[in-house]
């Protein structure tokens, strides 16, 4: 892959980049070697590459669901607590 394309990328465009976040995320062996040498031919975007990094992190657990098993004790306990209110009102 051609690298010169980095050289002028900001934060922003390093995580528009799928292979980026592999690196990240996934710890993709074939996006670290690539990642790195991106980073030895253009040490100068060490900052920005660091930035898009939190940005990614930041992003992704964001995006984050609860596991099923999780939402489904969340509802039963809703529904038990209307059956009880249900039940026995306060007033």
């Amino acid at each position: 892959m051609d690298l010169k394309k980095y050289r002028y990328y900001s934060a922003d465009e390093f995580v528009n980049e799928e292979g980026f976040w592999l690196w990240v995320l996934e710890n993709d062996e074939a996006q670290q070697i690539f990642w790195q040498q991106v980073q030895n031919v253009y040490p100068e975007k060490q900052q920005e590459i660091e930035q898009a990094k939190q940005m990614v992190l930041a992003m992704n657990t964001i995006e984050e669901e609860l596991p099923a098993a999780k939402v489904d004790a969340l509802w039963n306990k809703i529904l038990i607590s209307a059956t009880e209110s249900a039940l026995y009102p306060l007033n």
